[in-house]
């Protein structure tokens, strides 16, 4: 089943601005959710729609974004998003570093009380279109163990990085745990086991996993064991201590039995000019090179950003088992949803 980046977009559009955002933020928060399924990230694509919209009705997240300014100097800013929609707190927050990195060669911006803003790298890339590098963190509600507990304390905290070169970008979205939430959803959809090694207490049924999970009684594990582990924690970090922000526990909430309480997600937004410390085309080439080098050294080498832009298309496929799920929602909102192939 696929459909075409456009119709997708023009139904989630609707679809939120029918739940009662304004317009120009539907059309944010669609194209960032789109995109994701475009690029090949389809943990945080329009199978996340259903899961916005259950967040709206229970009042834990705001339909309209009051992005608020709590201080502001020179190449550096805190912004508070009023648990607005995450993708409407996270690109008004990057276009804010873009615009001080343009000026300051830096510029460097943190958001709290925002939710969840769909992938890291939607924002990175929103730099490198502007030649620029992008560095984006998020911190989650708890799912994750400590290195050496067993009990969720971290969220997921992804991390993305993109540059920008003389081919396709440098681009590098990935979380800091060995799988996320929304890996175990889809497998829950698809009829997928859990693989090994994932959780604690170790489960093949996604189900049983997603249910522990929210009473707390399991918790995923991080990449790379305790080195996966320090860089969540730093992550963590960066998202709550530069602006006061939850973290942790505190980003417990409505979901885990503390009913009407939303989640106070942090977000950090950095941006490095390179035209600041380099001819921009000599830096593009210094990227592609590394690149190129890199992929010499065998015939199946990989480089950040390659699957995500040569795989990159203007079809979006939906499994069979989710496109039942939009289609619901399509009725649930008196949507004629167009399908482009079957």
């Amino acid at each position: 089943m696929k459909i075409k980046f456009n119709l997708l977009k023009k139904f989630v559009s609707h679809v939120f601005v029918e739940l009662g955002v304004p317009l120009e933020d539907s059309l944010i928060v669609s194209d960032v959710i789109v995109k994701a399924d475009m690029y090949g990230f389809n943990t945080h694509g329009v199978s996340r729609l259903g899961y916005y919209i259950q967040r709206i009705y229970d009042g834990i997240q705001n339909t309209s974004t009051l992005f608020k300014i709590v201080n502001s100097n020179h190449a550096t800013a805190v912004v508070d998003g009023n648990n607005g929609m995450g993708q409407v707190v996270g690109y008004n927050s990057m276009n804010m570093a873009i615009e001080r990195a343009s000026e300051y060669g830096v510029g460097c911006v943190v958001a709290k009380n925002s939710s969840h803003f769909g992938i890291c790298g939607y924002y990175s890339l929103m730099a490198v279109e502007e030649d620029m590098i992008g560095i984006v963190f998020t911190n989650a509600r708890p799912s994750v163990a400590a290195f050496g507990g067993n009990k969720s304390i971290l969220g997921t905290n992804p991390f993305s990085i993109g540059m920008p070169s003389n081919t396709h970008p440098f681009l590098i979205d990935c979380a800091t745990s060995a799988v996320q939430r929304g890996n175990v959803e889809v497998w829950e959809r698809e009829g997928k086991s859990v693989p090994k090694d994932m959780a604690i207490p170790e489960t093949e049924n996604p189900t049983d996993l997603l249910e522990l999970l929210k009473i707390g009684e399991a918790a995923l594990k991080t990449i790379g064991g305790h080195k996966g582990y320090g860089l969540s924690v730093a992550i963590e970090l960066f998202c709550s201590a530069l602006s006061n922000g939850s973290a942790l526990s505190k980003l417990r909430g409505h979901y885990e039995g503390l009913k009407g309480m939303p989640y106070d997600i942090g977000h950090f937004f950095l941006v490095i000019n390179p035209a600041h410390f380099i001819e921009v085309e000599l830096f593009k080439n210094k990227v592609s090179e590394v690149r190129d080098e890199l992929k010499k050294t065998g015939n199946h080498v990989l480089v950040p950003g390659d699957i995500e832009f040569e795989n990159k298309s203007d079809k979006i496929e939906i499994h069979p088992d989710l496109y039942n799920e939009i289609e619901s929602i399509a009725l649930q909102f008196d949507y004629d949803l167009e399908v482009d192939e079957i």
